[in-house]
């Protein structure tokens, strides 16, 4: 009896169902009311988790909504700040758009002036060249050769005789020095030769006399045999003394011969030197003089060569003169052509393009061309022509750089007109960012209303469960009733089990009304 209803107090349900027997249902429904005692408990416990978490999730959710909101606003700002910009950018471009219209119609007619100019200076062109043609333009550079006649000859029969002459003596002259040169050669080797003789014969007399000088030495304090090692005899000695010196003398007048020798050789030598620094003298001699006649000769002709080169340089001024004003006519010709025709393309270039802008200003006429003349003569002279090739051709380029500044300012126009404002991609993209936080905005303000909806169930839950709790009475009366029972049963307990299902105890709760139901 104890430990049942120790074993109930402390809600082992295993333990009961093997303790208490099937078949008394009113000791069961007494028992569902103190067991049901945990599951009331959790789900109160589940019920206040669920509600703190509930909360938190709903505060979450506000905060991201307020956080959000603000951002939205913050972008609203920078919108209206893409919105002024955008509308400045728009005063801005009118006002480029016409400077530019200004910078257009000016150019349009520089153009149209350029090109008047263009074709008045070709016309003009074209009246001096033809009045060149018609002109008698036959007047010729005179050739005539106003120089004096140098000496043409530059030297005679007697300077080439002597010429002759020189370069004989100068090939005997060489002949000679290589010759002396050989000789020398050979001399110098011979002497070579005879010093390193005179050389050995000194090392040999060297070591004669030193070797003479030792056997006196030995001499002096007895000589011994150097293979025997035993006193030399005198009469030996005397003989081997004598036979030495005898050797050293012979060395010596050897040496003497060589070195006299020696002297001689190098006499021959200088002698040879000097005559052949005297051939060199004679033939530096002879080759000075055959260079200065040669010099005189080259003068001679380098006179011809530039008085022939003078010649051929006044006919080549007087070709070129007459090729240059064929080339010059030519020229004009060319640039009539082009001056005029491009002068009219400009022209009316420069007149459409003010047609098109709408522009009331309308160029001049062209002006009456004058045919240039040389001043104190009533002939047309070529400076004038060039002077007006000059004038044409700065009139074309000019015509054309109107034309190219006329090409870029419409240009410009025409990319200004079409040019996009940059600032209305800003504002659709912060519009467009504007959009998507709107869409989170609206999502998180559907997550708030469903936590504020599930709070809201879960107080009414908490609500519940304050007003219809377990009290202590209940707990008290099953306690007593399990206590009386208990002692009954106990007898007839056989094993058995009992069936404690978590609807029969739903059941029992919804007939008793001891509980409300939890979701």
């Amino acid at each position: 009896h104890t430990d049942l209803l120790g074993r109930v107090a402390f809600h082992d349900q295993a333990s009961v169902m093997s303790l208490l027997h099937a078949g008394d249902k009113a000791f069961k429904d007494v028992l569902a009311k103190v067991l049901e005692l945990d599951v009331w408990a959790a789900a109160k416990d589940l019920a206040g988790a669920r509600l703190k978490a509930a909360k938190q999730t709903l505060t979450e959710h506000e905060a991201t909504v307020a956080a959000r909101q603000d951002y939205i606003d913050r972008l609203m700002a920078e919108v209206a700040a893409a919105q002024e910009r955008e509308q400045a950018w728009e005063v801005s471009q009118q006002e480029r758009l016409q400077h530019a219209k200004k910078e257009a119609v000016k150019a349009a007619g520089s153009a149209a002036d350029a090109g008047n100019g263009c074709r008045e200076a070709a016309v003009n062109l074209e009246q001096l060249a033809a009045a060149l043609r018609s002109q008698d333009t036959t007047d010729r550079i005179p050739f005539s050769d106003s120089a004096d006649q140098d000496d043409a000859d530059g030297l005679d029969e007697s300077n080439q005789l002597e010429e002759m002459t020189d370069s004989a003596m100068a090939e005997e002259l060489g002949a000679l020095l290589h010759a002396i040169e050989e000789k020398l050669r050979g001399l110098e080797s011979k002497s070579v030769k005879l010093q390193v003789a005179a050389a050995s014969t000194a090392t040999a007399l060297a070591a004669a006399e030193a070797h003479l000088q030792g056997y006196v030495d030995k001499g002096k304090g007895g000589a011994v045999c150097t293979e025997c090692l035993q006193p030399v005899a005198e009469e030996h000695y005397a003989a081997q003394m004598e036979r030495l010196e005898r050797e050293t003398h012979l060395i010596r007048e050897q040496h003497e011969v060589r070195e006299r020798s020696v002297e001689l050789q190098q006499q021959r030598v200088r002698e040879a030197q000097e005559r052949r620094t005297a051939v060199r003298a004679r033939l530096d001699a002879a080759g000075e003089r055959q260079a200065a006649k040669q010099a005189m000769l080259r003068e001679a002709l380098s006179r011809q060569r530039e008085r022939a080169r003078r010649q051929a340089q006044r006919l080549q001024e007087q070709q070129a003169a007459t090729a240059a004003q064929e080339r010059r006519l030519g020229e004009a010709g060319w640039l009539v052509e082009k001056g005029i025709q491009t002068g009219e393309q400009i022209h009316a270039l420069g007149e459409e393009s003010l047609h098109d802008l709408g522009a009331v200003e309308s160029t001049q006429p062209p002006a009456a061309t004058q045919l240039a003349t040389s001043s104190g003569c009533g002939e047309v002279s070529w400076n004038a022509l060039g002077e007006a090739m000059e004038q044409t051709t700065t009139a074309l380029e000019l015509a054309e750089a109107s034309a190219s500044r006329l090409a870029e300012r419409e240009a410009a126009l025409g990319r200004m007109s079409k040019e996009g404002n940059p600032h209305c991609d800003e504002r659709l993209r912060l519009e467009a960012m504007v959009r998507a936080e709107e869409d989170r905005v609206e999502s998180s303000s559907v997550l708030a209303d469903a936590a504020r909806g599930e709070v809201e169930q879960l107080l009414e839950v908490d609500k519940a469960f304050a007003r219809t709790g377990i009290q202590s009475y209940l707990v008290d009366e099953a306690l007593s009733e399990v206590q009386r029972r208990a002692s009954a049963h106990l007898e007839v307990l056989a094993g058995g089990s009992l069936t404690l299902e978590l609807s029969a105890t739903r059941k029992a709760k919804s007939r008793a009304g001891a509980a409300p139901s939890f979701p």
